[in-house]
């Protein structure tokens, strides 16, 4: 009788860790290019390049978690030579996919100018 109960509190207690590690509800869309468009960029050195970024932003979605979106590797060597650039390549961006599962988030990718890599996370990371 004890292993059974012992197996039994096993399953209930893995079962809601991983209740708690669920991946919420599909976002109903990937946010719009120019809600992101109408954001501020802020900008962060990473190593040898900049990222920059929008966090917790509900753009035009209506879900309801909120956004983080993100240029990855801005070649500068300066915030004030990263943010025309992150600028210029927002204004080439277009949906490229999504939303789709990436970990225990939803992932949208962007088609953006000078070859950067741009993504919305929801819920955010």
């Amino acid at each position: 009788m004890k292993p059974i109960c012992i197996a039994a509190i096993a399953v209930a207690i893995l079962s809601l860790l991983n209740t708690a590690h669920a991946l919420p509800a599909a976002p109903r869309a990937c946010p719009g290019v120019a809600a992101i468009q109408a954001s501020h960029l802020w900008l962060e050195r990473d190593r040898s390049h900049y990222t920059a970024f929008q966090d917790d932003q509900a753009y035009d979605t209506h879900d309801p978690y909120l956004w983080n979106f993100f240029i990855w590797d801005i070649d500068a060597k300066s915030i004030d030579e990263a943010d025309p650039k992150a600028n210029a390549a927002m204004a080439e961006m277009s949906l490229n996919e999504g939303p789709f599962k990436g970990g225990l988030t939803w992932v949208c990718t962007y088609n953006i100018g000078n070859g950067y890599t741009a993504k919305a996370y929801y819920p955010p990371l």
